[in-house]
């Protein structure tokens, strides 16, 4: 089961947090010993961040009016999302395993799953430049491939570290910007190997896409995933493409970078 959150709604107020319907949902599936899967997503964004006059924000063409959020590379926003994060893997629940028990989230058995969604984006893409709407994420003032990669990293970090036993993975779509060498995808796939990618052991965050099509990522005339599948970068037999049901039945790529 995968349960989805926005952050209005996890931090309606800062520092005051309300897990409840996440908590809800692990006590759904524990009687039949299923696992769940958490999107706390980055948006909408709470009124009191955005309103925030020392916070840039800009806006996400997203479906129907869209949604206002920082910049992917604003430091209150950064620090605001990696706190949110932190409570959320702390946040104490009942393990029925263990009597009813309270636990901290990260440590209950049937969480299987959490995505890290970056600050400020509705997964890694820019709906602006592939959707004709609004204005595209690289002139949004600011903007730089090292803010942004910086930003990108520090939030799935945000979920990687707060959540070492589970499986972690960052939506990745299509992203490009003025760039056209190495393109906007390909750099970020490289940042992420390089920073979560040890080489041996168990994956540390794997991308997700629902499905490895034409519009995703886009380098060279084809997907990055699908090049980093069936390419040479990591050594053979390190990089998977798992695919798995969800709660609303669409079909997942998880591309596993171990």
């Amino acid at each position: 089961m995968t349960i989805a959150e926005g952050w209005v709604y996890a931090e309606p107020a800062e520092g005051k947090y309300d897990f409840s319907t996440i908590e809800k949902s692990l006590a759904a599936v524990e009687p039949y010993q299923k696992n769940l899967t958490i999107c706390l997503f980055p948006f909408p964004v709470p009124n009191w961040l955005n309103n925030d006059s020392k916070v840039q924000t800009y806006k996400v063409p997203h479906a129907g009016p869209g949604f206002t959020t920082p910049v992917p590379w604003d430091e209150r926003g950064l620090a605001r999302w990696e706190a949110l994060c932190k409570a959320l893997s702390e946040y104490r629940v009942k393990d029925a395993s263990q009597g009813g028990k309270l636990v901290p989230l990260r440590d209950h058995p049937l969480l299987f799953a959490v995505h890290c969604w970056p600050m400020g984006m509705n997964g890694i893409r820019d709906i602006a430049m592939v959707s004709g709407r609004g204005t595209p994420l690289h002139a949004t003032p600011n903007y730089s491939r090292d803010a942004l990669t910086t930003g990108i990293l520090r939030s799935t970090h945000a979920m990687v570290d707060h959540f070492p036993k589970q499986f972690r993975c960052v939506p990745f779509f299509r992203i490009m910007d003025k760039v056209a060498s190495p393109s906007l995808d390909q750099h970020l796939v490289s940042a992420l190997k390089k920073e979560f990618w040890r080489g041996q052991g168990a994956p540390q965050v794997g991308l997700l896409q629902e499905n490895l099509s034409a519009g995703g990522p886009n380098a060279s005339g084809g997907s990055v995933l699908i090049q980093e599948k069936s390419g040479c970068s990591p050594p053979p037999g390190r990089v998977h493409v798992y695919r798995s049901t969800m709660a609303d039945s669409r079909k997942r790529e998880i591309l596993r970078i171990s």
